[in-house]
């Protein structure tokens, strides 16, 4: 006997979804235009276009209105208002209710209240987020712009750019705004700096500095946007005071960077370009360095206690016509005058007769000086240029470049190592001291 009664029981389960499988599969079939609500109406009567119990018709008649509700608004409306009665988690239907109801006039809390809705079905769905974003910006109402974008960029640390261009043309002061806009992860305040150091914010740039912890570690991007951005704007008083809490030879040395003490990666913090061409590897190390630079009383005496030089060395493999113009430094110099820039070398089994070369130039005044090599091979050398400075505000670029040759020598191979550059004031001019140290 409870064989039979489980036997009519599943035979009673099969028949009702056979009954609705059917009843879907012909109503999702039915034709518009035989709706008895109004004749010349795109849409089905709401009573024919949905089951009360939601499912797959009432999905796929709710979906012709995102497409058809223009047709007749008041209608959509209506049909919409008793689908969401019946169904009210489906966000999308939320959303399109609001863009109906602002064609129709509807003031703007009913409206915030529709987006509300849909945002509290799914709050973590991009493209719904997006589509929010878009209709607020037609309610004209820049509080709930602000609300919309960060709603829409939380879990997307990657789109603070665009969130912050969109979040500029809706507030006044996007400074002051930035705590509205952008969750509390560090992620997006880095992006955020990012933000700046491309738009040249200066006044975004340094909210975010002031609200990331510090100090930051060398190989971090907000430190290197930071960085690059102080040095776009010639803010040679920030940037001297960045640079002097990082790298503790700046005060005396004036090149950042210049003793290669710090990490290769973190080189471009200090305005370094780093990059090589095919056929050129770069490589800090401390195993060959200067005799004297291996001496402690050497350090004390410039007070550089702490600090572990080291050596980069630029090396060719010798299957390469290389054109080389790095490692590369942009120097802002803030005073005109006579400066003297000093620093040591090392060359090995270099080959071709385009030989690397230091380059001394700038920007403003578009003078140019070379040192060339003393030999292929040749141990730690100093080398030393005077620079005349004629303009304020100048741009000082020192490079280790390399031209390509049609010699029959062309591939070049070997290594040029240097470390230890200085920049000194000479002469009667103002000295460029910083006052950070």
């Amino acid at each position: 006997m409870w064989q039979k009664a489980q036997t009519g029981l599943i035979a009673t389960i099969f028949v009702l979804a056979w009954w609705v499988v059917v009843s879907e599969y012909r109503t999702t079939r039915q034709d518009p235009s035989h709706s008895t609500h109004s004749s010349n109406s795109p849409f089905v009567q709401p009573q024919l276009a949905a089951p009360i119990w939601g499912g797959y018709s009432q999905r796929y008649w709710s979906a012709q209105l995102d497409q058809q509700w223009r047709l007749d608004p008041t209608l959509a409306r209506d049909q919409l208002l008793w689908s969401l009665e019946r169904y009210p988690l489906d966000p999308w239907r939320w959303l399109t209710l609001a863009r109906v109801e602002k064609q129709l006039g509807m003031d703007n809390a009913t409206l915030e209240a529709r987006l509300e809705a849909a945002w509290s079905i799914q709050p973590k769905h991009q493209q719904l987020n997006w589509e929010i974003v878009n209709l607020t910006q037609r309610l004209g109402d820049s509080e709930q712009v602000v609300g919309a974008i960060r709603h829409w960029l939380d879990g997307q640390p990657h789109k603070v750019h665009d969130a912050l261009v969109l979040a500029n043309q809706w507030v006044t002061n996007l400074p002051d705004r930035l705590e509205d806009l952008l969750p509390q992860d560090e992620a997006y305040w880095i992006r955020a700096m990012r933000f700046a150091r491309t738009n040249r914010r200066d006044d975004v740039a340094q909210v975010v500095w002031a609200t990331l912890d510090q100090p930051r570690h060398l190989f971090d991007d907000a430190l290197k946007d930071y960085s690059a951005l102080l040095l776009a704007n010639k803010d040679l008083e920030a940037v001297s005071a960045l640079w002097a809490q990082y790298d503790p030879s700046f005060d005396d040395s004036h090149i950042p960077g210049g003793h290669f003490h710090v990490p290769l990666a973190s080189l471009a913090t200090f305005g370094w370009d780093i990059r090589t061409p095919r056929g050129v590897s770069l490589e800090q190390h401390r195993r060959d360095l200067p005799p004297h630079f291996r001496s402690a009383r050497w350090l004390n005496d410039q007070g550089w206690s702490g600090l572990s030089p080291g050596v980069i060395t630029v090396s060719f493999d010798g299957q390469h016509n290389v054109n080389l113009s790095t490692p590369r430094l942009r120097l802002p110099i803030p005073k005109a005058g006579l400066y003297r820039l000093t620093g040591q070398w090392e060359g090995s089994g270099l080959t071709t007769r385009s030989l690397p070369y230091w380059s001394i130039s700038t920007l403003k005044g578009r003078q140019r000086q070379n040192i060339t090599l003393p030999n292929r091979n040749f141990p730690w050398t100093q080398f030393s240029v005077d620079i005349e400075i004629t303009e304020p505000d100048e741009t000082l670029v020192i490079e280790l470049r390399r031209r390509p040759t049609q010699a029959f020598d062309r591939y070049i191979e070997g290594s040029v190592s240097i470390t230890g550059l200085m920049l000194e004031t000479i002469g009667d001019s103002e000295a460029w001291v910083s006052d950070t140290r």
